[in-house]
């Protein structure tokens, strides 16, 4: 089989690619024309070796994982430990009262199974709500989004250099983008003649929503990493969209078009890990990892601190748009923060 890339991938944190080439030159519809889901599981993996192998070269230091229980970190996961590299794999989640992190379990798992090193970085409501707080004028926004996502990044990190793995971070980043993660897409019984256009017009438009430095923080890892070009996101790299064009959609969700990122969950499968683990949906990080839920905890509680908080309804009970409301007319009361 051809190489389904044409780009050597780099050993940098990533390509902002959209700002560095006119996407429309990238593939084109028919591209991937006999292309299956075999292939597409060859060039995946081929991509990931290729990658992986620039970014250690480039980087020294021990790398770090930040692996989830999503299939995108546990390929990652599989894919690391075909190098031999010391890696060690760090979980983030939110000790939130009578939640049960499956997730963490299977992190947990796929750590065991190929021998990483594996820390888990726990926060009670009270521990996330004032990790969170810290980084909101770092960031300049109060977007739940944006502050997890940095609160689980240097939390984690801390974590791994604390344990000496103070080199590559390793995200599986981008995956959605690239083969529509998430998305509703049209099944086998819904294909005509555009489908292949349609499919590669999707990921153009989430790459250059996704993939261009013309965000809401550009300066987002500047801002939170002392050496943010430790950061790795994987698959935003121009070759990695090379490799997602020359895919047909039925390369990546299957025959059939019923599973998402079939692709990826099946070269999980072959690089190791169990295919009961890769059979799992996935929330948005900042959801799955209990982010969101403790925020939420963090909030009600501190509502009951508040003058008159339980006269009529218990801010740990009450519908969460009484909360909202709670917390929007505290403002006028101009008492602080709630961190």
């Amino acid at each position: 089989m051809n190489r389904l890339f044409r780009t050597t991938p780099g050993g940098g944190s990533c390509d902002y690619v959209p700002d560095l080439v006119d996407l429309r030159s990238i593939g084109d519809a028919g591209r991937g024309d006999g292309i299956d889901l075999a292939e597409g599981v060859d060039g995946v993996i081929e991509y990931l070796d290729e990658r992986i192998a620039a970014v250690i070269e480039r980087n020294p230091g021990r790398p770090s994982l930040l692996l989830s229980g999503g299939v995108d970190s546990m390929l990652l996961a599989a894919a690391l430990a075909r190098t031999g590299v010391d890696c060690m794999a760090v979980t983030f989640s939110a000790d939130v009262p009578g939640r049960i992190d499956d997730e963490a379990h299977r992190a947990a798992e796929i750590s065991g199974l190929f021998g990483f090193e594996h820390e888990m970085v726990a926060l009670d409501p009270t521990e996330l709500s004032a990790a969170a707080a810290r980084l909101v004028p770092v960031l300049g926004v109060s977007d739940p989004w944006e502050v997890l996502a940095a609160t689980v990044l240097t939390q984690c990190d801390a974590r791994a250099r604390e344990r000496g793995a103070d080199g590559p971070i390793f995200t599986g980043a981008g995956a959605d983008s690239l083969f529509l993660g998430g998305s509703e897409f049209g099944r086998a019984e819904d294909a005509d003649a555009d489908r292949d256009a349609e499919w590669a017009a999707a990921v153009r438009a989430r790459v250059a929503k996704n993939f261009t430095r013309d965000r809401l923080i550009p300066d987002f890892y500047e801002r939170l990493l002392e050496r943010p070009e430790r950061h790795i996101q994987i698959w935003q790299t121009t070759a990695a969209v090379e490799l997602a064009l020359s895919l047909p959609p039925t390369a990546v969700r299957g025959p059939e078009m019923d599973t998402d990122k079939l692709v990826l969950r099946e070269a999980a499968v072959r690089l190791g890990v169990p295919r009961e683990l890769v059979r799992h949906a996935k929330s948005p990080m900042q959801v799955s990892s209990g982010g969101v839920d403790g925020l939420v905890v963090a909030a009600r509680r501190w509502l009951t601190t508040r003058k008159g908080g339980g006269e009529y309804a218990d801010p740990m009970l009450e519908p969460l748009e009484y909360t909202v409301a709670r917390l929007w007319l505290e403002r006028s009361l101009g008492s602080g923060d709630a961190g």
